[in-house]
């Protein structure tokens, strides 16, 4: 009986596993479906178009830019027809830019949103897009100097990773943008899946950051940014600097004192036990391990292809409750060890105290009474990267949160259960080439086809005789499942620093030409 429950068991889980693969095999390629344009935005792009040219993006004519973006479907699309935005080529600087609509933050909602996928995986390269401030007419001649209203989106080089929002604003005072970055962004994915990013600017001065609809951050325009929107009242002097002379070690020291003519700082440490003696019942000849006198030899063993057998080693039961082996007198604190000498510390008789540095009134503050975000008249990407095979697709910028989720809902949920069909039918076809069965447990799925011989645990083998026949029960070769930037930069204040990693071969003509706004004059 129970030889019949096993047969039908097998017959069930190889009928399965066919009707799995037939259902997977039926699966074809998801078609591209147009999908519904919101009628209240800005601006939705699906890149769709034939060329870049009939879209009307423009790229940029600035030599700096040798990369070409282009038109692309990338190697890991889900849906072969739905093209993007697309990468093609490693170490370069890419730029390229659309007029919108004129759109000023301060009085409308604003919200940005687009999806960005990776052929491969990440070194070190952003994918983040700009609303460039208004006005920016000369799309052709976009380079870095650009002012920009916001940069968003995901930035990557190295160990360093995070999903940027920063936005400028003029200081009232001095006319200077100043670049105000959100506080502990959130870490962007590195896998070859499509993420969905967003960013909602609302006229109530709050924001949130969602990524694949998924809020990671949110709160005050004023609280979660640094530099803060409010600038301090009072700032360092800086023409205050520490005096030479000032002294501020607290302690040094002893310069009369000497080390004593009896400090020996040879004496070790530790020292044996000079009144410790070996017990009367110290086996000296008795080792702590012996080999295991129950131990036999395998019937399968053989010493050509396994070497001589030893029996395995356990512990020595002589030795439990006395001590075995070579006798050591027992290690003690060393009385006599000092150490090496060193002078005492004492007070400073100079000491003056911690030096602080004077404060003066800040000539840039001013009451901020609202975020000033700059209004806005193109978007674009202005990026450098090390890496190849970026995806930017179904760009959305409106007022509406809400549209812009139904937008993701026509484009973005459908991108996503596409490679999710994918991803479980690459991971079904990793598993088939998973042997899951040793052969001692008897299932031999690659001999599947021919007479199949499944041997049973040990009790079976002594009521069945070891061994069944279950000539047809597979298919051929069906597995049996059972278990399943632009560089990247440390921004501070608006001041764009050197690359956070610069191994990529970053050309030095370019180094010092990427300045921040926050010292540029309006």
């Amino acid at each position: 009986m129970r030889r019949i429950l096993i047969l039908v068991a097998v017959l069930a889980v190889a009928l399965g596993a066919d009707e799995r693969e037939d259902s997977e095999e039926n699966v074809g390629p998801v078609p591209f479906v147009e999908p519904k344009l919101p009628d209240d935005a800005i601006l939705v792009e699906t890149f769709q178009s034939k060329s870049l040219k009939e879209s009307g993006w423009v790229a940029s004519e600035n030599e700096k830019y040798l990369g070409e973006f282009t038109i692309a479907s990338g190697e890991t699309a889900s849906i072969p027809d739905d093209t993007g935005l697309f990468v093609p080529a490693k170490a370069n600087h890419y730029a390229i830019s659309k007029k919108i609509e004129f759109l000023d933050p301060e009085n409308h909602d604003l919200v940005v949103q687009y999806q960005f996928r990776y052929d491969n995986y990440p070194t070190c390269g952003g994918a983040y897009l700009k609303l460039f401030a208004a006005p920016f007419d000369k799309l052709a001649e976009l380079d870095n100097s650009v002012p920009y209203s916001i940069m968003f989106g995901p930035d990557r080089c190295g160990a360093e990773a995070k999903v940027h929002f920063i936005f400028q604003q003029k200081n009232e005072k001095s006319g200077k943008f100043v670049e105000h970055h959100m506080k502990d962004p959130p870490s962007p994915s590195s896998d070859k899946s499509t993420h969905l990013y967003t960013v909602a600017v609302f006229k109530n001065m709050t924001f949130a950051v969602y990524v694949d609809n998924q809020k990671e951050k949110g709160g005050s325009l004023f609280e979660e940014f640094e530099p803060p929107l409010q600038a301090p009242e009072e700032i360092p002097d800086p023409n205050d600097t520490k005096p030479k002379d000032w002294v501020d070690k607290k302690k040094i020291k002893d310069p009369n004192a000497t080390k004593p003519d009896d400090w020996d700082e040879n004496e070790p440490q530790l020292i044996e036990d000079p009144d410790a003696k070996k017990p009367d019942d110290w086996l000296d000849d008795e080792p702590l391990l012996i080999p295991d006198p129950d131990a036999t030899k395998p019937d399968d063993w053989d010493e050509k292809e396994d070497g001589e057998w030893a029996a395995p080693d356990i512990d020595n039961p002589k030795c439990e409750n006395q001590g075995c082996g070579e006798w050591v007198h027992p290690m003690i604190d060393n009385p006599k060890f000092k150490g090496k000498w060193k002078a005492p510390m004492i007070d400073n008789p100079d000491y003056k105290g911690k030096w602080e540095q004077k404060t003066i009134p800040n000539p840039d503050h001013y009451k901020v009474d609202k975020a000033h975000v700059l209004p806005i008249s193109a978007v674009g990407f202005e990026i450098w990267t090390m890496d190849d095979g970026y995806t930017f697709d179904n760009l959305f910028i409106g007022e509406s949160l809400d549209a812009a989720k139904a937008f993701a809902a026509e484009t973005y949920d459908r991108v996503r259960e596409a490679e999710k069909v994918r991803e479980d039918r690459e991971i079904d076809e990793m598993a088939k080439k998973e042997n899951f069965y040793d052969d001692e447990e008897g299932v031999d799925i690659e001999g599947a086809g021919e007479e199949e011989t499944f041997e049973e645990d040990d009790d079976d083998q002594e009521i069945y005789g070891g061994e069944f026949d279950a000539e047809e029960l597979l298919d051929d070769d069906e597995d049996v499942e059972d278990d399943y930037g632009q560089d990247i930069y440390d921004y501070e204040g608006g001041d764009e620093e050197e690359p956070v990693n610069d191994d990529y071969g970053e050309d030095e003509e370019y180094e010092d030409e990427d300045e921040g706004f926050a010292e540029e004059e309006l």
